[in-house]
């Protein structure tokens, strides 16, 4: 009603209780409102979505392999948040207060062979008995040497890996660096200078090249405004080429990279390995101890099949990738056009290398 108002910029001429009963006339009828979150994907999102999908469907029609990676944790003092007891009986366990320490869980699977052989990794981070973020615990230096010395000598030629948009797992190589946002500059000046990078607004009106005090000076003393130099770096923009393309391909076999869209791990088979080993461990959590903990975890990581994977990997296929692939044919029918400038700096990198 009070909506109504304000989109007609007058009072209504009625009642609240006759506008109700024109609804009831008109065959409208009360229901509770859902607590359900809906959520406007944006386009580049979208755009992200269909790439993934174009290039998975085209790596399954050339017969490759897809071995899929992520990273999880545990903690410490974490059980099951229920348990069976009888009446009266005292709790069977009483877990520490707090979620103490924590370990970090990376690992890579296939749902044809399995586990990738030797190439689970767990790791206790520098901030584990913090509330941080896990993500915070483990950066490039730690997933890059783990991929390459205990996850690319093990895939197999023709290989496709998949991995996210973890911060950490696309680390650009420093010639394909753009310049930082919010920069000063003079930081932008460095930036356009590593580059040999000259544009005419560095040249005075008599032609010559300006210093880079000259440059600098404020633009009302014939000086480049930031504003300019800003917009002169983002038109010489670098492509992005990531750490980890540079270590498939000195492997020099035929494998690929497909990387995640954003906000997506329902399309990642390994979401629901570690729900299952993490379970396992919670349940068996008696002892509130790490190192048990982390046993926990491996015990049950060895008791992962290929049939396992493969179970999971053709539920996604039928009931996630069967659904966005429809949506992606009718995007494609009406003929909607996505504007490749509304991707971010993450978003609107290439989803493989060749090698």
């Amino acid at each position: 009603m009070v909506r109504l108002e304000q989109n007609l910029g007058r009072p209504l001429p009625f009642s609240l209780r006759t506008f109700w009963k024109c609804l009831f006339k008109m065959g409208f009828v009360q229901k509770a409102i859902k607590n359900e979150t809906h959520i406007r994907e944006k386009e580049s999102v979208i755009l992200q979505r269909h790439r993934y999908l174009q290039l998975l469907l085209r790596y399954r029609r050339e017969e490759r392999l897809f071995y899929w990676q992520d990273e999880s944790w545990i903690n410490k003092n974490l059980t099951e948040p229920k348990e069976w007891v009888l009446p009266g009986e005292v709790e069977g366990t009483c877990p520490p207060s707090g979620k103490g320490a924590r370990s970090i869980l990376c690992g890579v699977g296939s749902d044809v062979t399995g586990w990738l052989p030797d190439s689970f990794l767990i790791f206790r981070g520098s901030k584990s008995s913090k509330s941080s973020d896990y993500h915070s615990e483990i950066n490039s230096d730690v997933f890059l040497d783990w991929i390459e010395k205990k996850v690319i000598p093990k895939l197999p030629n023709r290989a496709v890996l998949v991995i996210d948009r973890a911060s950490y797992h696309l680390v650009r190589t420093p010639e394909s660096t753009p310049a930082p946002c919010n920069a000063t500059k003079n930081v932008l000046l460095k930036w356009l200078h590593d580059k040999d990078i000259v544009d005419p607004l560095f040249f005075n009106e008599v032609g010559e090249m300006m210093s880079d005090d000259e440059i600098l000076e404020r633009p009302s003393n014939g000086g480049v405004s930031l504003a300019q130099l800003q917009d002169i770096c983002n038109t010489h923009r670098p492509e992005p080429v990531y750490l980890i393309h540079s270590l498939l391909s000195q492997a020099k076999r035929d494998l690929k990279l497909l990387i995640l869209p954003v906000h997506h791990p329902e399309l990642n088979p390994i979401e629901s390995m570690w729900a299952r080993l993490k379970s396992y461990a919670y349940r068996n959590n008696t002892t509130f101890s790490l190192p048990a903990l982390e046993q926990h975890v491996r015990d049950e990581y060895e008791r992962v099949t290929p049939s396992d994977w493969s179970e999971i990997m053709q539920n996604i296929k039928d009931n996630i990738e069967s659904k966005y692939i429809k949506r992606m044919d009718e995007f494609e029918q009406h003929d909607t056009v996505i504007l490749e400038d509304e991707t971010t700096e993450d978003e609107d990198s290439e989803l493989e290398i060749e090698s």
